[in-house]
């Protein structure tokens, strides 16, 4: 059985309802104005729900700025959820379980990006992230703007070139590298700058390319460093022999 009554906003009338049986009950607000509403009240008089003539509706507050204007937390669900304003403008997540977020552009998939709250409480971001950019290029990570850190830390799948100073490392010969210089403009090895331009540098593998040319420069000069000792001591045992001539 339904109950239907008009409410007049120019007149104002308490109207008790019995709650022993079921019933639905239906309000219409006629002439009612953007200002004007229906308002529920517990028995010390504060309102605890109201609807604004514009449809407006306001859970524990009397002037609703949006469609749905709640003063306090909102639960849901089996797991107590809680979304709180404790904090001011801020909005928390609480509940028992594995908090998350979705979004998609998609009403059919189930997600395009997840923002989740892990039990070991790390934030995990399943999804392509851009900072400054609409763009990632496939990465989890694209930042269209500077990157200030105190500390930033590289693991390479690939081996650090330690194997430079194995006995079994060919390094390119002086003259061989004078050539390859002159004819590419670049280090073996090393990208150009055209390539760094259009593809950007790969952090990782070129720190471990410039520990490369670092150890093989170091090799270079162990071997010059070795051919001017022996210069020292031929010239030394030259000028010993003339002197006692």
């Amino acid at each position: 059985m339904k109950i239907y009554f008009n409410l007049l906003i120019l007149f104002f009338t308490t109207i008790p309802l019995c709650s022993a049986f079921s019933q639905e009950i239906e309000a219409k607000l006629s002439g009612a104005t953007s200002e004007q509403g229906f308002s529920v009240k517990d028995n010390s008089n504060n309102t605890l729900f109201r609807v604004l003539g514009q449809g407006n509706v306001g859970i524990g507050t009397t002037n609703p700025l949006a469609k749905l204007d709640v003063n306090g937390s909102i639960g849901w669900g089996t797991s107590k959820a809680f979304l709180t304003d404790d904090q001011g403008a801020s909005i928390e997540l609480r509940g028992n379980g594995t908090p998350y977020i979705d979004f998609s552009n998609n009403s059919a998939s189930d997600y395009e990006a997840r923002l989740i709250l892990n039990s070991n409480n790390i934030l995990e971001i399943d999804g392509n992230v851009g900072i400054g950019t609409n763009n990632t290029n496939g990465y989890k990570l694209a930042i269209g703007g500077n990157v200030v850190a105190e500390e930033i830390v590289v693991k390479l799948k690939n081996n650090w070139p330690d194997y430079v100073f194995n006995e079994n490392y060919k390094k390119t010969n002086l003259g061989e590298l004078e050539k390859y210089i002159s004819d590419n403009g670049h280090l073996p090895n090393i990208p150009n700058s055209d390539k760094i331009s259009n593809d950007g540098i790969n952090l990782g593998e070129m720190q471990a390319k410039l520990l490369e040319k670092i150890e093989e420069l170091t090799l270079y000069l162990i071997e010059q460093n070795k051919k001017i000792e022996k210069l020292e001591n031929d010239y030394q045992m030259l000028k010993e022999k003339m002197s006692s001539n």
